[in-house]
């Protein structure tokens, strides 16, 4: 266990970073063409740049985004972060500020499902090798004659554990994946900078 939460520590710190390095560069991209002309278009810019919405899948940064992109599937590809600025943002969190309160609400119960059935398939897991553990140690210290309780302890651990690691797995890929596809992310994203664009370009008459 200890060997896995490891393993995914090393994962985790560069996928981070390409994480923040690839939404700053390809949030670069992301202009408001009616503040480019308007006489405040430094300030209003600069506004806009900090709360805009960007979405982008995991990359290196800046087109490499938008080159895996073209290899994927968007309209089911669910490997996606989003950044408010350069704020992350939780997929709920993201959709709660494009106004989709029903999108949100499924990223919610996709995340909270993902986390439940994590957290039962490591419990199983845990109690699995305790109870295999302490079989194996009654066999090794009690000989034959506690073969009648050291095996089903074993038995049953093997089975707990097994049991557990079909929850576990594909509950861990669900914690990385989006419940909405990319391409619903982007529209939303879109949509979402268009109506800050008009705003600020209102408020700066």
């Amino acid at each position: 266990m200890l060997g896995c939460c490891l393993d995914a520590g090393r994962w985790a710190a560069p996928v981070l970073l390409a994480f923040v390095l690839g939404s700053a560069a390809l949030a670069d991209e992301v202009i408001c063409p009616q503040l480019e002309t308007h006489p405040r278009s430094a300030t209003l810019r600069d506004e806009f740049l900090k709360s805009r919405l960007v979405v982008g899948p995991p990359g290196a940064g800046g087109r490499a985004y938008q080159d895996r992109v073209l290899s994927v599937d968007t309209k089911t590809w669910k490997y996606w972060y989003a950044y408010r600025g350069t704020e992350p943002l939780s997929e709920e969190a993201f959709f709660s500020l494009c106004g989709r309160e029903q999108q949100a609400a499924d990223a919610r119960r996709h995340r909270q499902g993902a986390n439940r059935r994590a957290g039962v398939g490591t419990v199983l897991m845990d109690l699995g090798g305790i109870a295999g553990i302490a079989g194996v140690l009654l066999l090794a210290g009690g000989g034959p004659d506690l073969a009648d309780t050291s095996v089903p302890l074993v038995a049953g651990g093997a089975v707990a554990m097994g049991l557990g690691a079909l929850l576990l797995i594909p509950a861990q890929s669900a914690q990385y994946t989006a419940c909405a596809s990319y391409s619903e992310a982007q529209e939303a994203a879109a949509a979402y900078n268009e109506r800050l664009c008009l705003s600020l370009a209102r408020q700066g008459e």
